[in-house]
C-alpha cells in the first residue's frame, strides 16, 4: 500500500511539473486522491497521476482576460471557483467539471473593491460565502446534504476562517467579538474592544486573533482562551496575518 501511495504521488508530481511547463500559469492547485486541480488559461482542468493526463475541465471559460481564479476544495467531489476580479463564485462538481453559478446578493460579486469582494471558506467538509460586501455568511453545502443556509449573525463580521472539523470562526471588529458557528448556531466571546484592530486566522487548527496595538495574539477553541502570546507592538496598518502557505507575508 505504502508503495503503490508512493508511486501515485511521484506520477502526480511528475504530472504537474510537465503540465505547468506546457503552459499552466499560477494558481492554486489542490490534491484529490490521485488528482490535482490546476488552472489552465482560463480554465480549471483535472490532472490525473494514473493517466499522465488531463482528463476533465470546464465547460466555459471563468476567467476572460488576466482575471484570476481560486480553486476551493470542499471534498473529493466538490471544488469552488472564485473569480477575484469579478467576485464571480461557481461551484464545480469534480466528476464533470461544469460550473454552476452561485447565486449571490445583487450587486455583491461584480466588479466590487478588493475588500468587498465575495470569499469561499471550507473545511470539514463545509463551504460558506463570506459576503464581505454585506459582512454576511452563508452555509453553501455540508456533508449531509444541508440546503443553502443563511447564518444569522449578531454583527457584522470582518473575517472568517473554518477549521478541520467544519465549524467557522467569524470576527466582528465592530464589537469585539468571536464567533463560534457550528450546525447553524452562534457563540459569541468578547476578544478585543469595539473597533480594536484585530486579525483572524488558524493555527493548530485553531482560531488565533492578533491584536496588533497590543503586540498580543490568543489561541481560542470551543471552550474559550487557550493560550496567548506576547509579541512586539505594530502599526495596525502595516500588519498582515496568513495561515502557512496563504499568498500574503505572514
Amino acid at each position: 500500500l505504502l508503495m503503490r501511495a508512493g508511486l501515485v504521488f511521484a506520477l502526480l508530481a511528475g504530472v504537474v511539473v510537465i503540465t505547468f511547463g506546457a503552459g499552466y500559469r499560477a494558481s492554486d492547485a489542490l490534491l484529490d486522491g490521485a488528482s490535482a486541480y490546476v488552472q489552465k488559461g482560463h480554465r480549471v482542468v483535472r490532472v490525473n497521476a494514473e493517466s499522465r493526463d488531463t482528463d476533465a475541465q470546464t465547460a466555459r471559460e471563468l476567467a476572460p482576460g488576466e482575471q484570476r481564479l481560486e480553486v476551493v476544495q470542499v471534498g473529493p467531489g466538490v471544488v469552488y471557483v472564485v473569480n477575484h476580479d469579478t467576485g464571480e463564485v461557481s461551484r464545480l462538481p469534480t466528476a464533470t467539471m461544469d460550473p454552476q453559478p452561485v447565486p449571490q446578493a445583487p450587486g455583491a460579486a461584480r466588479n466590487a473593491a478588493k475588500d468587498n469582494r465575495p470569499k469561499v471558506v471550507a473545511g470539514g467538509g463545509r463551504a460558506y460565502l463570506f459576503d464581505q460586501k454585506r459582512a454576511a455568511l452563508t452555509l453553501l453545502e455540508d456533508p449531509s446534504g444541508r440546503n443553502r443556509q443563511e447564518i444569522k449573525l449578531p454583527q457584522p463580521v470582518t473575517e472568517v476562517v473554518v477549521d478541520s472539523s467544519g465549524t467557522a470562526w467569524a470576527l466582528s471588529r465592530q464589537v469585539g467579538e468571536l464567533y463560534r458557528i457550528s450546525d447553524g448556531g452562534v457563540v459569541g466571546q468578547r476578544v478585543a474592544a469595539p473597533w480594536e484592530p484585530a486579525r483572524l486566522t488558524l493555527a493548530g487548527d485553531r482560531p488565533v486573533v492578533y491584536l496588533p496595538e497590543r503586540g498580543v495574539a490568543t489561541m481560542f477553541d470551543r471552550t474559550g482562551e487557550k493560550r496567548t502570546i506576547n509579541l512586539p507592538k505594530e502599526s495596525s496598518a502595516g500588519v498582515q496575518v496568513a495561515a502557512p502557505g496563504a499568498d500574503a507575508r505572514v
